[in-house]
């Protein structure tokens, strides 16, 4: 059986990074791992970057116009492409199922629609293994054996729509999201993917705790336990207590600015646009794109990921699931071609061979990559951004045993600091936990702090930066939003 290489399927930890995350809670009980079906080394011993021709790579900038889907690993199945012409189809190296702009779409300009394909998460430590990253890409994939993910599970996949519609650019604006679950594959591609929303009253993280036989508890936290943000600039949202109010989300609305900016030194201006009062209030980001050069860089203070649960006994759709907020994600995308912005990144068939069952389970040499970006295990999309531990508190994988608090860090870390313990892998099972201490005292050490967007100090380690690289490909997504299928709500 051909497939992506994915890798084995995790059982355990799952993970995000950048508008994308992690845990598993509701990413948790996923299926035993398949058996291999071929030796998959993830050497493949062909080239390692990308081929002139087969995604026609440059290098240099300019405009790439795909070149189609060149290999022995490339799908036969035509529907795996955006029109009949099957492997030499418009955004065939991607393996896209929708042109972008639309050409039925009017005016011409339209809306540009992707779905992420592939991600490789590099921070925080406890999701870069590879098995978190075999999880999380069977997650992002659908169940498609003839477009080679028959491991796909679709309970984490990110959307994005830029809408260009509008002849004043200054009012185009870019959605960024998670979809609804997958029931139907063939509906969903015809008629397109569905950002999810949860609305009142909101959603508590709950799970059986401490044993799996156990009645279900809150893992919510008060506000008196959120971490100081006393020292936040304005417009960056304090810290959230489930205790205090459930978690409501949906996509991120960014509006476009037509100049581009830097986070590093224009983090405080952009951060005061958000908030009340500012030029941008009511707003969910921001967005430069710019058309000639096929480069889209976003930014929001907060956004927002769902991940599904996997299906049990005979569910036709996950009944649970978790939310979790990411902070000050930043997007630096590239498309392949300017002109037919319909993928970034590319299926790396000039890698991948029979001979390794056209699988590649390493992280650092994955099926997918970038186009102008070549280094193996990078991509023309990255994304950064920041998790609050007392929001990883209140997050709990039911497969792991642990909060996401513990779980980020890897390893014995929260234990060796005197949080966890080896029975309770909760950060707060010692009570030596309290996020309202002064200078972070009674946080365990991350690697971020939230204040300044900016390493961690002995002062200020609120938080576990995050960062990935992805790889999307053109696909239709509905105007509309959907609420998410497992309704997570407040009893």
């Amino acid at each position: 059986m051909i497939r992506y290489g994915m890798g084995l399927l995790a059982v355990g930890v799952l993970a995000t990074g950048g508008i994308a995350a992690c845990s598993d809670d509701s990413g948790g009980d996923l299926p035993p791992p398949p058996p291999p079906t071929g030796g998959a080394t993830g050497s493949g011993g062909a080239a390692t970057g990308a081929a002139p021709g087969n995604g026609g790579a440059t290098g240099n900038g300019g405009a790439v116009t795909g070149g189609g889907c060149v290999g022995e690993c490339c799908p036969s199945d035509n529907k795996c492409y955006s029109s009949s012409a099957g492997k030499t189809a418009p955004g065939a190296e991607c393996m896209a199922r929708h042109v972008n702009p639309d050409p039925t779409e009017k005016p011409a300009k339209g809306h540009i629609t992707m779905r992420q394909t592939w991600i490789r998460v590099m921070e925080p430590p406890g999701n870069t293994i590879a098995i978190v990253y075999g999880a999380l890409n069977a997650y992002t994939s659908l169940p498609e054996p003839s477009c080679n993910t028959p491991t796909g599970t679709s309970g984490y996949m990110q959307l994005t729509d830029m809408d260009l519609t509008d002849p004043d650019p200054t009012k185009h604006t870019s959605t960024v999201g998670y979809a609804t679950f997958v029931e139907n594959v063939d509906s969903t591609i015809a008629e397109g993917a569905c950002f999810g929303t949860v609305g009142a009253p909101g959603w508590i993280q709950k799970a059986p705790f401490p044993l799996t036989t156990d009645p279900p508890q809150s893992f919510a936290l008060p506000e008196n336990m959120m971490s100081d943000s006393s020292a936040y600039p304005p417009g960056l949202p304090k810290p959230m207590a489930q205790g205090t109010k459930p978690w409501t989300m949906g996509p991120t609305v960014a509006a476009r600015t037509m100049t581009d900016f830097d986070v590093k030194t224009q983090r405080t201006e952009l951060l005061a646009s958000f908030a009340p009062g500012g030029s941008r209030e009511g707003k969910g980001g921001v967005f430069y794109f710019d058309e000639t050069a096929g480069t889209i860089h976003g930014y929001s203070p907060i956004s927002w990921q769902i991940f599904y649960d996997a299906r049990t006994g005979t569910e036709t759709k996950p009944s649970s699931g978790f939310l979790l907020p990411i902070r000050e994600a930043e997007t630096k995308f590239k498309t392949n071609n300017p002109k037919q912005p319909t993928c970034i990144g590319k299926y790396r068939s000039d890698f991948l061979t029979m001979a390794n069952d056209c699988a590649s389970p390493a992280p650092e040499n994955p099926a997918w990559g970038g186009i102008f970006n070549t280094t193996p295990g990078e991509s023309d999309a990255e994304i950064t951004g920041y998790f609050l531990i007392t929001e990883l508190e209140q997050v709990y994988s039911k497969v792991l045993g642990s909060t996401l608090c513990v779980s980020y860090p890897a390893g014995t870390v929260t234990i060796d600091q005197g949080f966890s313990t080896a029975a309770d892998k909760r950060c707060r099972a010692t009570g030596k936990f309290d996020g309202s201490k002064p200078n972070n005292e009674g946080l365990p050490m991350g690697n971020w702090c939230a204040a300044t967007n900016s390493a961690a100090t002995p002062t200020c380690h609120d938080a576990w930066r995050s960062r990935s690289f992805h790889a999307f490909q053109g696909f239709k997504i509905k105007t509309s939003p959907c609420p998410v299928e497992w309704a997570p709500s407040v009893p």
